[in-house]
């Protein structure tokens, strides 16, 4: 319960709900009070804000013990989803899932330069990498059968530039 003891179970009850975001109709109808001693609890009941803010901290402490569960246990999925991707994109029978799976796994890697929607409309960009990226790119690409799209990038005809245009996106040769 919340802070007041000598709070009736009801007003309580009142001011969890509130603490839980509840309105003034709905306290009322949960409580089978009406709106009118809804208001006259919360202003006059001794205990009544402090039990409310009570209620609100352990609402609040919850959320975040449940917030930082569920993203210890995502956290802790994450080699598993990696490794099943990567046994995807290199064991797999069909080629549409090999390159569906390289294509997400590229896509994930810390330096992959990121596409950018906007609504529904999407703007040409260039993409500038350095040898080094695109040499590792060709690797990957081999590592899961897929040298016809290695063919096309060596058969590629790259232009260069002098400076960088307005819509490039850089990727450094690190």
């Amino acid at each position: 319960m919340g802070a007041s003891s000598t709070m009736k179970p009801m007003y309580e009850i009142v001011a969890m709900l509130e603490a839980r975001g509840c309105r003034d109709a709905e306290i009322a109808e949960a409580t089978g009070f009406t709106v009118a001693h809804i208001y006259n609890i919360r202003s006059q009941a001794e205990g009544y804000s402090l039990s409310v803010s009570e209620y609100k901290r352990d609402i609040a402490e919850k959320m975040t013990d449940e917030s930082v569960d569920i993203f210890s246990r995502f956290n802790a999925k994450i080699p598993i989803m990696t490794d099943n991707l990567e046994d995807l994109a290199l064991r797999s029978e069909k080629e549409q899932i090999r390159l569906k799976a390289t294509q997400d796994w590229l896509d994930r890697a810390p330096d992959a330069p990121k596409r950018i929607h906007r609504s529904e409309v999407f703007e040409e960009k260039s993409i500038m990498l350095g040898i080094r990226a695109i040499d590792n790119m060709k690797a990957a690409l081999i590592d899961v059968g897929a040298s016809d799209v290695v063919d096309l990038i060596d058969g590629e005809d790259f232009t260069v530039f002098d400076e960088e245009p307005e819509n490039v996106i850089s990727v450094d040769d690190d």
